[in-house]
Order: C-alpha cells, then structure tokens, then sequence
C-alpha cells in the first residue's frame, strides 16, 4: 500500500505507478487499485468530461492506474468509489458536510450496479445538470443528502464498494498495489492485511512493517475516526527510508524504478 505523508502533491500516484512499471518488470502481474478517489471539479475536467461522455465518473489518477495496470477490468473497478469536489461555499459550510457535489459509488458484485450520492447543498446551475444527466440514467440509486448524518447512513455502501473491487482485483491479478487518498492512513476500513506500507512526500520515501502499521491505526481508530498517516508513523519506527533528492519531471519514475525500489527490497 502506498500513502501520503500530505494531503496533495505528497507523490503517491508517481510511485504506485512506478511500483507497478517495476513489479511487471520482474515479472508479476500486478495491477493498481485506488479505493477511493477524487477531483475538483475545476481541475482536469477534460478528464471528468470523458468520464461523463462514456455515462461513469473517474479522474485523472484513475485513469492512469488502469491504463498502467494493462487490466480487463473496468475503471470502475479499479476506483470503485470517486467524488467530485465543489469550492466551499458559506452555505455549505452550513451544512456540515465537506464540500463535495456528488460521489460515484460502484458494487461489483454477481451484478454490478452504480450509486449516486448528490449533496443537496451544493451549488449547481443547468450546466452541471446536463453533465450529470446520464450518470443518472444510469444509476441504480441516487441518494441525495443535506447533512452528515444522511451520508453517514449510507456509509455501508461505500466501505461495501471498495470490499467488492477489491476481491474482484485480487482475483484477476497476482499482485495488487493499493494507492490511499490524501494524507489518511487507511483508505477503507475492510483492509486488514499487507505485505508492505510505504509513506511517501516529496522529500522521502519510507517503509513500514505492515503489522505494526495495522496496529497503529485501529489503536489510533479507538480515539476517533478517520486518521491520517501523520498520526499513525508518529507511532512507529520504518524499517527503512531514503531521502528523494529534486528531480525533473521526466526523471521521476526512472529515479524511483532503478534506485528507489530496489533499495527497499521490493520484491523480497
């Protein structure tokens, strides 16, 4: 699994991109898997409105992950929860939910079927209506909330979600890296074994026993709810860490595929 030690621009989809060039170089069968995900919807929205185009909902992360794992598997799968993110608002603010406009879930179960959660506080104009018009006709349900109460009940739905795909993932590939959201610690509650976390920010890379990892997050899950991966490594010592010096934009990846990786024994 590969978290962020911040909450934008900490590198996490650069590696598991990387992790995945690399695994199928030795190889393996791997494939990419972001639990969940999101955008704003003034940032990539060529992408959003591809998305929209073929009636689903990924960003730009998503994308890339499926394209890197050279799956047969849907996106949906591979990101079976995605939101699209507003600009908070004073009215939304009000509502105390976080300032999202709507969230696309997807059950791949024996039938696989797509939900729609619509904040009901968020702006919108016959623009965006449009552009949700045909995710809707496509959806098995559409909730629409006022308030985190109502999207708590039906938190179930999400943490189902990513479950589903993630079995589904584990079945069509040998080995699945798993890529977190922000700067939390655990991208869905149903994931409780790893073989190996490793916590990356522009500076450095570090690896961590995925046990003790584990551990530290129910332990840190007792005092509150979703935790970032700040507070869980201030629990732990990594086994390893290397620090990632400036590169350009084009180096990156190579960096991470020939030096990086190979430093953390990854494959053992």
């Amino acid at each position: 699994m590969v978290v962020g030690l911040k909450e934008v621009d900490a590198g996490k989809t650069t590696l598991t991109l990387a992790l995945l060039d690399y695994l199928r170089g030795k190889g393996l069968d791997v494939c990419g898997f972001k639990p969940r995900a999101g955008n704003n919807l003034w940032y990539d929205f060529d992408v959003l409105e591809e998305a929209l185009s073929r009636g689903t909902l990924y960003g730009k992360d998503a994308k890339l992950l499926h394209q890197a794992s050279h799956t047969s598997l849907p996106v949906e799968v591979v990101n079976p929860v995605h939101r699209i993110w507003g600009e908070p608002t004073l009215q939304r603010s009000l509502s105390l939910l976080p300032p999202f406009i709507l969230d696309r879930i997807t059950l791949c179960g024996e039938k696989t079927e797509t939900i729609l959660v619509e904040n009901i506080s968020a702006a919108s104009d016959s623009r965006l209506e449009e552009l949700w018009k045909g995710l809707r006709s496509r959806a098995s349900k559409v909730y629409r909330v006022r308030d985190g109460e109502g999207q708590d009940s039906l938190m179930e739905y999400y943490n189902l979600a990513s479950d589903l795909a993630y079995k589904r993932v584990g079945e069509a590939h040998e080995v699945v890296v798993i890529e977190s959201y922000g700067n939390i610690a655990l991208p869905w509650p149903g994931l409780r074994k790893l073989d190996l976390v490793l916590a990356v920010e522009p500076s450095r890379l570090l690896a961590y026993d995925p046990d003790k990892y584990l551990t530290a997050v129910q332990l840190s899950r007792k005092l509150q709810g979703e935790i970032s991966t700040g507070e869980v490594v201030r629990l732990i010592k990594p086994q390893r860490e290397m620090w990632i010096p400036p590169l350009k934009r084009g180096e990156v990846e190579k960096k991470l595929r020939e030096d990086v990786l190979p430093f953390f024994g990854i494959p053992d």
